[in-house]
């Protein structure tokens, strides 16, 4: 009896570690320090997709660049901002990557977002995914683009 419940212990004690391992590597998947798409974190799109199908008459909701824009808002002291903006397989829908670098932060460099943006009946475009990822200054942390924390 005495080795039937020792085996026991093993196995919840495996148990427990396995689900240890496992959880932790989910975690990492969803926030790692490479240039892949996992490195990124998703920015919930719906509250910003109501307020374009409200405005959907206002010229801003014609143009994914616009849209993009003013999702990102005005109020960012840049040194830079680069835009590219790559068209799909499908003409209703376009890949847009903002970064912005050189920023007056101690210890973040850049931000880069990453927009899929598709061109809905009515003609406004919507957003139907944005991540986010930055990377950090020299001596701060990584210095790719990652959701990782920078020191």
């Amino acid at each position: 009896m005495n080795s039937l419940s020792s085996c026991k212990r093993k196995r919840c004690r495996l148990k427990t570690i396995c689900f240890a391992f496992l959880s932790g590597l989910a975690f990492l998947a969803g926030c790692s320090n490479s240039d892949s798409p996992q490195a990124q974190l998703s920015i919930n799109v719906e509250e910003f997709n109501a307020k374009i199908i409200s405005q959907r008459d206002e010229e801003w909701t014609r143009s994914p660049l616009q849209v993009s824009l003013k999702f990102l808002g005005e109020d960012r002291d840049i040194g830079r901002r680069t835009i590219e903006l790559v068209r799909t397989d499908d003409s209703n829908e376009v890949f847009l990557v903002v970064t912005d670098q050189e920023l007056p932060d101690d210890s973040v460099e850049g931000f880069r977002h990453e927009f899929v943006l598709r061109q809905e009946s009515q003609g406004y475009w919507s957003l139907q995914k944005v991540e986010k990822s930055w990377k950090c200054k020299q001596g701060r942390g990584h210095l790719n683009y990652s959701c990782e924390s920078c020191e």
